[in-house]
Parts: structure tokens; C-alpha cells; sequence
């Protein structure tokens, strides 16, 4: 029931006052719901609602308010932000219907975990242009669904210099999903040529298994790593099988038969 007033030349209209209630049969037993709280929940999620009745009757649920679906017992997150959901019973030839219950709760985003994809060049090459994966998305969802996509970018301004450099994300923003980033690494290879000195040669370099190594009066090499640890030592002529190592940069230390030494960086790849 809505009580009004629309006012006169001296006062203005009074805001409307609504009054809701059950009318019920005094032949009729009463009955109640008992109507379980619902945890905060994130987008995408399908909660489970729970709901009783003192007469042990069946409860209906109906969305007041928030974005979703109801089937049955089944709420499916459509939306983020404050929910209310109403459990209702109508009653039957024993009792008068319940009043209803209303159980609010709050939705949050999805987390989308969003990573920089690693990328690797030699030096002088053309920046790459940078790729992004998604973790996380709900619904069928996928980075078209998203608001403003999150763009990769690193400091990096020349491709001259060798190393490694962050390759790092920014920018992303959505109705329905929040955002952890995690950085790549975009790896410059310094490129060396075959021919490191009057010597020795070495290639390929880089190289993915083995090296060759053109003798001139060595008597050993050793592979060294950029700790300084020595992990190969071979004193064969042609080539030095290197497969087992893991990609990254190395030292090739070649001993002359009269005591001289020289050391060259090769580079294994993937």
C-alpha cells in the first residue's frame, strides 16, 4: 500500500511512504524462511543459494537487484557491485505465504593475470613487436571483451645494445576484471663474427648444439660460464658437442701449446 500527497499552493508534494504485508488466512498456520547468507563473490561465479522453510515448503528466488541469472537454486554473476536476492514462499492449502528475505552481498572483479611474452633478437634487428597472454577470463570471454587492453612496452630505444631488458605492461582497464601484470624479457643477442681473432675460429656462433673450432697449435679448450666456472674441457681437435648446456652466454677459452690463452663469448640458443 502507497500513501501520497500531492501538496497545495502552500505546500509542496510529501514523498510517497510504501507499506508492504502479508494478508493472511486465520485458518491458516504461519510460516517463516530461514535464508543462509551469501559470501562476497567475484564475476563470473554461479553461487549455490540456500534457503528453508519452517512448513518445510519449497522457496523460490527471484534477483532484486545486481546483473545475473537465477535457475532453480543456481545464481549465475553476470555483473560486479551490490546484490540483493529475495527468497519467497507463497503457501498453500496449510499455510499463508512467508514474508519474504532479502540477503545482500557484493560482487567483485575477476582476477585476469595479463603476462608480457618473452621475445628474443639479435642486436641490430627491428624492435619486435610485443605479444600479451591472458589468464583468467570467465564466460567465454577473451582480450576482445576487454574495455581498454593492456599495451606492452619496454625502455629500451635501440636495438644496438645488447642484454636483457623488462619488457613491462600498463594501461588495462575493465568493468568486470582487475589486473596483475607480470613482465617479460626481451633478450638482445650480441652478435660476434666467425673469425674472433688471427687464431682461432669459431661457428657457428650462436650455435644450438655444438661449435667447431679451427686448430691453430691449441692444446685445450674450456667452456666457462659468465661466473667464471669452468663446465666443459676438451682437447679435441674439430668439435665440442655442447647440447647438454642451457641456452645463455658462454666463454671459449682455447690454450696455445706455448702457454697463451684467448677467450671468445659464444652464445647457445634454444
Amino acid at each position: 500500500v502507497e500513501a501520497s500527497q500531492s501538496g497545495n499552493t502552500n505546500y509542496n508534494a510529501a514523498t510517497s511512504v510504501s507499506v508492504t504485508f502479508n494478508a493472511t488466512d486465520t485458518s491458516k498456520d504461519d510460516q517463516s524462511i530461514t535464508f543462509d547468507a551469501i559470501s562476497s563473490t567475484t564475476y563470473g561465479d554461479v553461487v549455490t543459494l540456500s534457503a528453508s522453510t519452517s512448513s518445510s515448503l519449497d522457496v523460490t528466488f527471484e534477483l532484486v537487484s545486481g546483473e545475473g541469472e537465477i535457475s532453480g537454486n543456481k545464481l549465475s554473476i553476470l555483473g560486479v557491485g551490490e546484490y540483493t536476492v529475495r527468497a519467497l514462499q507463497s503457501g498453500n492449502d496449510s499455510f499463508n505465504p512467508a514474508n519474504p528475505v532479502d540477503v545482500e552481498f557484493t560482487v567483485e572483479k575477476a582476477l585476469l593475470t595479463v603476462t608480457a611474452d618473452d621475445q628474443e633478437i639479435e642486436a641490430g634487428d627491428d624492435m619486435p613487436s610485443f605479444t600479451i597472454s591472458y589468464s583468467g577470463f570467465v564466460l567465454s570471454e577473451d582480450e576482445s571483451s576487454l574495455d581498454t587492453t593492456p599495451t606492452a612496452t619496454t625502455s629500451v630505444t635501440s636495438t644496438d645494445t645488447s642484454g636483457s631488458f623488462d619488457i613491462t605492461l600498463s594501461g588495462g582497464d575493465d568493468d568486470h576484471y582487475s589486473f596483475t601484470y607480470v613482465n617479460g624479457t626481451l633478450t638482445i643477442i650480441e652478435v660476434l663474427s666467425s673469425l674472433t681473432n688471427s687464431e682461432v675460429e669459431v661457428y657457428p656462433n650462436p650455435f644450438v648444439h655444438s661449435i667447431q673450432i679451427k686448430k691453430r697449435g691449441y692444446e685445450e679448450a674450456v667452456i666457462i660460464d659468465v661466473s667464471g666456472t669452468i663446465i666443459v674441457r676438451s682437447n679435441q681437435i674439430e668439435s665440442i658437442d655442447l647440447s647438454p648446456l642451457p641456452a645463455g652466454i658462454y666463454y671459449l677459452q682455447v690454450t696455445y701449446r706455448d702457454g697463451r690463452s684467448t677467450k671468445t663469448k659464444i652464445i647457445k640458443k634454444h
